[in-house]
């Protein structure tokens, strides 16, 4: 086994065994002869031919009768270049670059901290949901159920009145109907004489109501006012007009039910996620709007309209639109003792 030569105090190249003896002092030089103990460099000119694959300025290293050439000592070395690959490689950019030769990018500025959503509103009664706040919209949270509200308080027009008097002169209570659009009902030129129009509403014997995503209860002048006194007055009636959407069972029936989907699938027309309306009617101020409140959180129910009109006992409960007048106050409609003139307040 041959070992890797070493360099010794006096700069000769000499084995691991000679470098052990030197080392050893004094006994171990005196048993080898000094004429082993010095390598054997044969001339320059004998040993080194004129080889062009061995550059110039080579060292020649002896090695028991054995020539190896020394790597070159200098900064570079030649770029190798062969026949698959003419094109010399790129040598490697050194240590010592210089920095100016990168570009260095500032970096950005750390973004903004994102701005906290301001707490919402609080209601946990219907009287926090007719009392406070009775000239702002704003988005609320039903305390007991864990939901979220729109409450818009803008005043109801005759258009809405108009709107909604079919389902509320022809509804029943309780019963779920949904609008017919005027493409789906005929013509009356297509109609027979012996057949009645139909009717805008279509009641829906199956409805299966869902919730919204987000119900919204409309606070309008009905909601907001109220009677100091309302002994010696007739009844009030207040109708009001609660949206869900008709859901549809699921294929799997659970425990014997059939659930309801979420309402996120609203389409257009005859078919699950229709909007659905019903009305309510109450005999006064505060069950209106708990029956708004309640709804909205545990079923999540919107109430879209609310209006009110005196109780008649005789004669039609419900004419015309056009013959109710509308009154600016509670107190104008209780006070009217015209009975031939119908009256209504939102």
């Amino acid at each position: 086994m041959r070992h890797a030569p070493i360099l010794d105090h006096t700069g000769d190249i000499a084995s691991r065994e000679d470098s052990f003896m030197l080392n050893s002092g004094t006994a171990g030089a005196a048993l080898r002869p000094q004429a082993e103990m010095e390598p054997h460099l044969p001339d320059e000119a004998a040993e080194i031919p004129d080889n062009p694959l061995v550059p110039e300025g080579t060292m020649s290293i002896h090695y028991h009768d054995t020539t190896r050439v020394a790597p070159q000592m200098t900064d570079s070395l030649p770029l190798p270049m062969n026949n698959d690959n003419p094109r010399p490689r790129r040598q490697r950019r050194g240590s010592d670059s210089s920095a100016n030769d990168y570009w260095v990018y500032p970096m950005p500025p750390p973004p903004p901290p994102k701005a906290r959503p301001k707490p919402l509103e609080a209601i946990s009664s219907h009287q926090d949901l007719i009392c406070s706040s009775p000239t702002k919209d704003r988005f609320v949270t039903l305390v007991q159920f864990i939901n979220e509200a729109y409450i818009t308080s803008h005043p109801a027009t005759p258009t809405d009145f108009r709107h909604w008097f079919p389902l509320l002169a022809s509804a029943r209570t309780e019963c779920w109907y949904a609008f017919v659009s005027d493409e789906a009902r005929p013509h009356p030129a297509d109609c027979s004489l012996q057949r009645p129009p139909e009717p805008a509403l279509r009641v829906q014997s199956d409805a299966r109501p869902v919730g919204l995503f987000m119900p919204w209860v409309a606070t309008g002048a009905a909601l907001q006012a109220c009677l100091p006194d309302v002994s010696g007055h007739p009844p009030l009636i207040y109708l009001s007009v609660q949206q869900a959407l008709m859901g549809r069972p699921r294929e799997r029936p659970r425990y014997g039910r059939d659930l309801s989907p979420m309402p996120e699938m609203a389409v257009v027309g005859p078919t699950p996620g229709q909007p659905i309306y019903r009305v309510v009617r109450t005999g006064s101020r505060d069950a209106a709007a708990a029956e708004a409140f309640y709804h909205a959180g545990a079923n999540r129910w919107s109430t879209v309209f609310t209006c009110v009109v005196k109780d008649v006992a005789d004669g039609p409960a419900y004419p015309r639109w056009d013959s109710y007048e509308r009154v600016g106050s509670l107190e104008e409609l209780v006070e009217c003792t015209d009975e031939e003139k119908f009256r209504v307040f939102y």
